[in-house]
């Protein structure tokens, strides 16, 4: 009986610490979005139209790389040792992707432990440890929208 309850013990441990997700904390807004940033192949602000593992976001402004058309798939990542971003609630974000080609077609995921957010901030990153308010947020928010717009420009694109 020991030997099956410690079994079963080691089976359940090894399966949870397969699937579980650590996040780094970020004290700040600014340093989490600077991370994401370094992170990310394309940033862009859209809105979430489906919900659930597959999700089209309508694209109204792509901040960074090279986004074409107006809607994206997004995928849950590939790779498992970052965790996926499933948003539970429909409305306008700003998105952090990486892309991943499958059967020869571009396809787009976001981590849950970066700053894809609700610009509304109705929702807000996981890996955030801010005591902020959230009007506060939405305004650091406008103004990181603002650089990235900016740098954009700068890079003529």
């Amino acid at each position: 009986m020991k030997l099956v309850l410690s079994t079963l013990f080691i089976i359940l441990f090894s399966s949870v610490a397969v699937y579980s997700c650590e996040c780094p904390e970020f004290q700040s807004l600014r340093a989490l979005d600077e991370a994401s940033f370094e992170w990310s192949e394309a940033i862009v602000i859209g809105k979430l139209k489906k919900i659930g593992s597959l999700n089209q976001i309508l694209i109204s402004e792509a901040l960074l790389g090279d986004v074409k058309g107006e809607e994206l798939i997004q995928l849950a990542q590939p790779d498992s040792s970052i965790c996926p971003f499933f948003p539970n609630q429909e409305g306008v974000y700003l998105f952090y992707l990486k892309s991943v080609n499958i059967e020869k077609k571009i396809y787009y995921w976001a981590s849950s432990c970066l700053g894809t957010r609700m610009l509304n901030h109705e929702n807000f990153p996981v890996s955030l440890r801010s005591n902020k308010a959230k009007n506060a947020l939405i305004k650091e928010t406008e103004e990181w929208v603002s650089a990235l717009r900016k740098k954009r420009n700068e890079n003529g694109n």
